[in-house]
C-alpha cells in the first residue's frame, strides 16, 4: 500500500514538471503506475483471502510473484539508469548558474 502511494506521488510529480526541467522520464513514472496498480491488486487479494482462501491465495501469489520478481526490479533498475543522467543534468545546471553569477555584468557600463 505504501509503494502505491510513493509511485502515484512520483507520477504526479514527474508528469506536472515542464519538459525542460524534467529529470526523470514520464515513461518510467507511468511504469511506476503499473507497479502501483499491481500493489493495489496484491493488497486486495491478501485481504480477500479471509473470504475465500483457496481462490485469493492463488491470485495473491501470482500478483506478489509478478510484483516482487519482475515489475519492482525492472522499475528500480530503470531508476538506477536514470539517476546518472539526472545528476549530469543537475551538475550542468549548477555549473552554468555558477559561471553566470561569477562573470561580471559589463552591459551596464
Amino acid at each position: 500500500m505504501f509503494l502505491y502511494c510513493i509511485a502515484t506521488l512520483l507520477f504526479v510529480s514527474v508528469f506536472t514538471q515542464s519538459s525542460t526541467k524534467r529529470l526523470l522520464s514520464v515513461r518510467w513514472a507511468s511504469f511506476g503506475l503499473v507497479v502501483a496498480a499491481f500493489c493495489i491488486v496484491d493488497f486486495a487479494a491478501e485481504i480477500l483471502r479471509l473470504a475465500d482462501w483457496r481462490t485469493f491465495s492463488k491470485i495473491a501469489f501470482g500478483t506478489s510473484l509478478m510484483l516482487r520478481l519482475v515489475l519492482l526490479p525492472v522499475w528500480l533498475v530503470w531508476l538506477a539508469r536514470l539517476i546518472p543522467k539526472a545528476m549530469k543534468s543537475i551538475e550542468f545546471d549548477t555549473s552554468n548558474a555558477a559561471t553566470a553569477s561569477a562573470s561580471p555584468d559589463t552591459s551596464l557600463s
